[in-house]
């Protein structure tokens, strides 16, 4: 028998303006309250995440200037793992921006560039560095034209 304990997570948002939103979460879970067979496994901990984050959506207007029509984001998030490898706990922070950059119609190419550090805060064995690039394309079409 596997008990999996439940997770807890908040968030919220605001919208200062048309094209801004400002956001926050916090994610919880009681990992210390998992058991295999009535046991609790060695080196489990109780995690927790927060993360904030700001974008700018672009604007729907074809005519407006380039700069305009691009969406940026901007974001960050700490992790406290529910990992502990010989005492030490493991930790995460990471820092993101990204762009959306305008095709045609309202297809975006977004690009999104990550670095962050995972590992104990004592400086342990491991400690990873970690730099991502992200792209995608986001296709859309007018489904309905009034």
């Amino acid at each position: 028998r596997i008990v999996i304990p439940g997770t807890f997570g908040v968030g919220a948002s605001y919208r200062p303006s048309d094209r801004t939103i400002l956001a926050a979460d916090y994610v919880s879970q009681a990992w210390s309250q998992s058991s295999i067979d009535g046991i609790t496994p060695y080196g489990i901990r109780d995690s927790h995440r927060f993360g904030i984050g700001a974008a700018r959506t672009a604007s729907s207007n074809p005519q407006s200037r380039f700069l305009d029509r691009i969406a940026y984001r901007l974001g960050f998030t700490y992790e406290a793992t529910y990992y502990d490898v010989g005492g030490g706990a493991i930790h995460s922070w990471a820092g993101t921006t990204g762009l959306g950059l305008p095709m045609r119609g309202a297809t975006r190419l977004n690009g999104e560039l990550e670095y962050g550090t995972r590992g104990p805060n004592t400086g342990g064995p491991v400690r990873d560095n970690i730099f991502r690039f992200t792209a995608s394309l986001g296709i859309s079409e007018r489904w309905v034209v009034p």
